[in-house]
Order: structure tokens, then C-alpha cells, then sequence
């Protein structure tokens, strides 16, 4: 406890005490002391709430300030028409006792409406209106003998006077619990003070319930607690106001700065420990903030980047300028998201990749603000694919020498005189298969130089009718195990005046094969494929369609890599590596699912001549 608060606490027990003594000397004057203190308060609260009004923003106080001023003045009243004072000698004790009651009433009605306004505003003017107008008229049925009695003499207080001071004390109940509820729009001490005042009023409130005569115990009692309510509302109100004006006038101002002062330390923390190189620059392409983890990819501090707008593009690798330039051109944000790799070099000269993402950035109007980007070294994912690539590429290699060789075995051994029927069958199955199995290898390096965008074309005149019998072979395993039929229509003579396109031999049967496999597989037991060859103008259009339709789910994502659906041993490679022959001889494949329990695909190529 500290030194303050032991004085403040003995001068508090001095003073109580002196009331005390008062209150036995003479007991009028002890009444007139507490409530002029009160009064003092009350009207000070309202100078403090009225004067402030256009700088605080938590009108809980206004309210409060305005219901005090009338609730101070009845109380006034009730003071001079007290017993004893002669100031009103022809009212009697019951003008005091229902001025009491009014002034209480007031004083419920401003705790209760204050909540209200917590967090919206109202106009001053109507409410100090509306105030004194109820206060006018309260004060004009008391003198004028309307309002309800509230004390008869010789027998006590009324029961309405009874039944008013229980329902204050519900009211006063109720304003705390509305108080607690929006808690957090006060300081703490400022919360505490004020709960304080509402909890000593009703305890007062209750002591006068017991009230039978001027100087009795629970009328002494009900002033000392008046005197200690009136106290903690100085202390919420009135010093408060003066010594700390933060925690109460411009509570809300506070609170938004220690809010913001959070944000601010959350910001921090989660933008200072990024582990990605984070950047933000502006509409004019000005560094508005870099992550402090710049350093760690690119060797150079943050603050480099903010001296030097221009650091960005010179770290750039010259071979990957442009990649950098699509992602950081300017059109007023109405560009998408974007992602790049390039390569950067660091302070220190070494070479390192960049995972690339950026996108618009945009103010609460709505208005572009430059571009925000997070960058990410993947310098060893680069290293590790390359390696990838080097491996397939080099096994695919050393596969073909194998079977090349068992190509030349099973063609010596087919010269052999002494060789059965069933054995010369077995060795030209066993040549054919290992021819498969040499082209599989074969397409598989050409696709890869595909994806690389390494592979050079050379094309040829190619019988499309031919190409489709050739493709129909390599699948026919699969239409005999179902028993599927194959029904193909050309529409020109396949051998005098044949559709012709251009392409290459292994990458056309392949990509058919590749489509009448799929077309097989998704068609029903017994079912029919069909397959046509049309030639117009100058292209060259097969097509194939089975029954059956394309799951919905997969339709987007039919030509993607790896996609499948319903295939317990399907990669997802098949349409993706038709599509992929198919571009890079200038041609196209399409899916259509328009007509119901159908899949149709449509290869579209250059026709020669």
C-alpha cells in the first residue's frame, strides 16, 4: 500500500468521523453538510461532463453529467424543506421525503439511459431538455400536492414511498449490470469508481427503506453511505477528469493507441521474422518496406533496398530480366497475381533462383497501392530437379541399349533352321514386344524434350486412315478383353486419295493410341467405339467417341498431368501426353461432353498439301 493511500485513507476516517460528531451535536446540521457535499459533487460532475462534451467521444459521462445537474438541484430543494430549516413551514415532512424520492428517481433514470449512448451519440441540447422538463414537472406536482404522498407524520413513510425506493434499488441494479456490460469502453479505475457510486446508492437506498424519523439510525447510516457514494463519484468523475484526463475524457483516444501500439508490435513480430524475402513497393514502384530476411538472400540489408529503389532489377540476372519485368510492370492494379523464377545475384556474386509471387495491393477506399511480393530462395529445388532430369534422362538413355540388343538376338535366332513353329511365334512376339517397348523408351525422351520445350520438330505426310489402324493395333488387346467394337469411317479412300497430315509417325500413333485407349477403357462391355477421319480445307480432323460420360469433377481437369479418376493403375499421363503431341505439331485436342452418356474427342491436325 503506499504512502498516498494510507494518508488518503486516514483523512477519509477524520472526516467520517467529524460527520459523526456532527451528526450527535446537531443532526441538521450534519444533514446539510452531506448533502451539500453531494450536491457540490453532482453539479461539479456536470460542469466536467457539459464542458467536455465536444472532445469525448464515450457519452456515457454527458448523460450522466445532465441527469446529475437536475437530480443536484431536487436535491437542493429537499435540503432547504427538511425538517427543522423553515424554509417551506406549511409542507410539512412530506415535501422532503418526496423531493428525496424525486431526486433518486432522476438519478436511476440517468444511470440507466447512459449505457445506451456508450457507444452512439445524441444530442445535448434535447437531453438537457428533456431533463428539465421531467424535472419541472416532478417539482410542480410535488408543491402542487399531486404527486403520490410519501410520509405521513406520526406514522412513517408510505407504502408507494416503500415501493419506490425497492424499485430504485432494482433500477440502480440494473444500470450496474448495463455498466458491467460495456466494460471495456473504460479505463479500469475510471469502471471501478463508478460500479462503486452505483453499489453505495443502493445500499443508501435500502437504509432509508427503514426510515421512521429526522436523526434515526438507518437515516444516519443512508447519509454516511450517500457520502461515500458521492465520494467514489468524485473521484470517477470530477479528479479523475483533471489529474489523469486520458482514463476518462479521452479514454476511447487511449485505448485506440494502445490498440493500434498491439497492432503494431503484432505487425513486427510477424514482418521482422518472415523467413521469405517479403517486399512492398508503391504505385510509383518506391520501396515502401522490405523484410529485414533480404539479407539472407540476397547478402543485402533491408535498408539498402529503401536507398536504392532501383536495387531490385539490378540484382535481377541479366538472362531473366524480362521474367522480372512482366511481374513488375505497372497497370494501375488492375493486373492478376502473378508468379515468376529467376535468378538473382547476391551481394557476395553468387548465382541463386527465386520463387517469384506478387500481387496488387489496395487501401480500405479501394484505391491501387503498389504491389506486395514475397520472394523465396529455391536455389536447391533448382539443383534437385535438374538432377531429376539428368537421371530419367540418362536411364531412358541406357535402357535402349537392353533392348536394341534383344531386338538383334530374337532376329539371329529367327534365321535358325532348327526353330519349331511355336518357337519362331514366341521369338517374333518377343521382337515386336521389345520394338514396343524401344518406342515407349523413345516417346519418353521426346516428351521430356517436349515439357522442356527442347524438341525440334520434323514432320511428314502421314495416311491419317493408316495412322488410326496403326494406333488400333497398340490397343488391341484392350478391345478384344472387352469385347468392344471398333467401327471407323473415312471420308476418302484410305489408299487412292487418303486424308494426309503433317506430323511425325511416333508422336501421331502414339498420341492416338493414347486416346483410343482412353476411349476403350471408359466404354461399357460389348459397347462400340467410333472413330472418323475428316479432311476440311486445311486441316485434318479425327475423331473419337465412346460411350460414357466424363466424371463432372474431371472434365476442367481431363488434359492435366497426373489427373485420374476411377483408374486403380491410371497415372493421369495418357490425354495429358496426347494433348502435349498434339500442340507441338501444331495441333490441338478437345473434349466435348454436350450430348448425355457421350465423350467425344476431336483431334484437330495440319492437313498436308
Amino acid at each position: 500500500m503506499s504512502i498516498r493511500t494510507i494518508v488518503t485513507t486516514i483523512l477519509g476516517l477524520l472526516a467520517l468521523t467529524s460527520l459523526y460528531a456532527v451528526s450527535r451535536y446537531n443532526y441538521l446540521l450534519f444533514h446539510s453538510l452531506a448533502e451539500t457535499i453531494s450536491i457540490a459533487v453532482a453539479w461539479a460532475v456536470f460542469v466536467v461532463a457539459w464542458n467536455s462534451r465536444r472532445v469525448v467521444e464515450n457519452n456515457y459521462v454527458l448523460l450522466i453529467g445532465i441527469g446529475f445537474l437536475f437530480s443536484g438541484l431536487i436535491d437542493f430543494l429537499h435540503t432547504l424543506a427538511y425538517g427543522g430549516m423553515g424554509v417551506f413551514p406549511n409542507y410539512g415532512p412530506n415535501l422532503g421525503t418526496s423531493l428525496w424520492l424525486a431526486a433518486r428517481i432522476i438519478q436511476t433514470g440517468a444511470l440507466l439511459l447512459a449505457p445506451l449512448f456508450v457507444r452512439k451519440g445524441f444530442n445535448a441540447y434535447v437531453a438537457f431538455s428533456a431533463f428539465a422538463l421531467t424535472t419541472g414537472v416532478l417539482i410542480a406536482s410535488i408543491f402542487a400536492g399531486i404527486f403520490p404522498l410519501c410520509y405521513v407524520e406520526g406514522s412513517g413513510p408510505t407504502l408507494f414511498k416503500l415501493f419506490s425506493e425497492y424499485t430504485v434499488c432494482l433500477g440502480m441494479a440494473a444500470a450496474a449490470f448495463k455498466l458491467f456490460r460495456e466494460k471495456k469502453f473504460f479505463s479500469d479505475p475510471v469502471f471501478r469508481m463508478l460500479m462503486a457510486y452505483i453499489i453505495f446508492s443502493m445500499l443508501q437506498e435500502l437504509s432509508f427503506v427503514t426510515y421512521t424519523s429526522m436523526g434515526g439510525g438507518s437515516s444516519l447510516v443512508g447519509h454516511m453511505l450517500k457520502i461515500f457514494a458521492v465520494y467514489c463519484l468524485y473521484k470517477a468523475m470530477v479528479v479523475t477528469s483533471i489529474t489523469t484526463p486520458q482514463e476518462l475524457l479521452y479514454w476511447r483516444l487511449k485505448k485506440n493507441e494502445q490498440e493500434l501500439r498491439s497492432s503494431r508490435e503484432r505487425f513486427k513480430t510477424v514482418a521482422d521474422f518472415t523467413y521469405d524475402w517479403e517486399f512492398w513497393l508503391d504505385e510509383n514502384g518506391k520501396c515502401v518496406w522490405v523484410s529485414p530476411s533480404a539479407k539472407r538472400t540476397t547478402g543485402y540489408d533491408a535498408q539498402d533496398f529503401y536507398n536504392d529503389p532501383d536495387l531490385f532489377r539490378k540484382i535481377v540476372h541479366p538472362n531473366d530480366a524480362a521474367a522480372y519485368m512482366a511481374c513488375g510492370s505497372r497497370h494501375c492494379g488492375e493486373e492478376p497475381p502473378r508468379t515468376a523464377q529467376f535468378r538473382i545475384i547476391r551481394k557476395d556474386g553468387q548465382t541463386r533462383w527465386i520463387g517469384h509471387v506478387c500481387q496488387p495491393v489496395y487501401d480500405f477506399e479501394g484505391n491501387w497501392r503498389g504491389r506486395r511480393g514475397s520472394n523465396r530462395d529455391i536455389t536447391e529445388i533448382k539443383k534437385a530437379e535438374a538432377l531429376q532430369h539428368d537421371v530419367e534422362r540418362i536411364a531412358r538413355h541406357d535402357l535402349k541399349s537392353p533392348i536394341s540388343g534383344l531386338i538383334s538376338a530374337a532376329a539371329a535366332l529367327k534365321d535358325m533352321n532348327n526353330l519349331t513353329p511355336r518357337q519362331r511365334t514366341l521369338l517374333e512376339q518377343m521382337e515386336q514386344t521389345s520394338r514396343q517397348t524401344l518406342n515407349m523408351v523413345d516417346l519418353s525422351l521426346t516428351l521430356l524434350k517436349i515439357e522442356e520445350h527442347k524438341y525440334e520438330m520434323q514432320p511428314e505426310p502421314l495416311n491419317a486412315a493408316n495412322m488410326v489402324e496403326k494406333a488400333m493395333l497398340d490397343v488391341e488387346n484392350i478391345l478384344r478383353a472387352k469385347r468392344i467394337k471398333a467401327e471407323t469411317v473415312f471420308d476418302s479412300d484410305r489408299k487412292n486419295a487418303p486424308s494426309v497430315l503433317m506430323g511425325e509417325e511416333l508422336l501421331t500413333r502414339s498420341m492416338l493410341g493414347n486416346l483410343i485407349k482412353n476411349a476403350a477403357e471408359a466404354c461399357p462391355e460389348n459397347e462400340s467405339i467410333s472413330i472418323r477421319v475428316v479432311r476440311r480445307n486445311e486441316n485434318c480432323f479425327i475423331t473419337i467417341e465412346n460411350p460414357g460420360e466424363v466424371p463432372r469433377s474431371m472434365r476442367d481437369r481431363f488434359f492435366e498431368k497426373y489427373a485420374t479418376h476411377g483408374k486403380r493403375a491410371g497415372m493421369g499421363l495418357g490425354t495429358y501426353s496426347a494433348r502435349l503431341m498434339a500442340q507441338v505439331q501444331k495441333g490441338t485436342v478437345v473434349l466435348d461432353t454436350s450430348v448425355k452418356g457421350r465423350t467425344t474427342v476431336t483431334i484437330t491436325m495440319p492437313a498436308a498439301g
